[in-house]
């Protein structure tokens, strides 16, 4: 019994992520001064200021965050800005 409540709870503990598995299918791409975030799989296409630094994983969210975790679940990708004026 305590091997499989073992191993349950390091199965939840691993599938556990803010981002969504759709985010691995998401592309960033330069186009002039802007950056194009596609995704066919979510249907999804976004075109922001090339001043900001994007994040499709736990690994590049926490890097860009110092360490926190997403306050969100669910995420496709992830967007920030030193300067968001």
């Amino acid at each position: 019994m305590i091997k499989i409540i073992f191993a349950l709870s390091i199965v939840s503990a691993i599938s556990c992520s803010s981002f969504h598995p759709l985010a691995k299918h998401s592309l960033i791409v330069k186009e002039d001064s802007y950056i194009k975030v596609l995704n066919s799989k979510a249907q999804l296409a976004s075109l922001t200021f090339g001043d900001f630094k994007f994040a499709t994983n736990s690994k590049a969210f926490k890097k860009m965050n110092k360490g926190q975790k997403p306050p969100y679940r669910h995420i496709i990708y992830y967007a920030k800005t030193e300067d968001p004026s």
